[in-house]
């Protein structure tokens, strides 16, 4: 197998892994499944930096008490 042959095929098994990974029932051309990926990496950044932010900046706890 050629060079430039051989890295497309392994760039399209890369794009393949991918799409199996961020929308397995969806488009399959590599720019959608690039989109895709870039969309579910920036979800997963925001879950993160939430649950980052929530441990360094608990809620205080007086202000969720039940009053009798």
């Amino acid at each position: 197998m050629k060079v430039p042959v051989r890295r497309r095929q392994k760039l399209a098994d890369k794009i393949t892994a991918l799409q199996k990974l961020v929308s397995p029932y969806g488009k399959t051309d590599a720019a959608s499944v690039l989109h895709e990926t870039s969309v579910f990496i920036k979800v997963l950044q925001d879950q993160i930096h939430e649950k980052h932010t929530n441990v360094h900046n608990p809620v205080k706890r007086s202000h969720l008490q039940v009053k009798n």
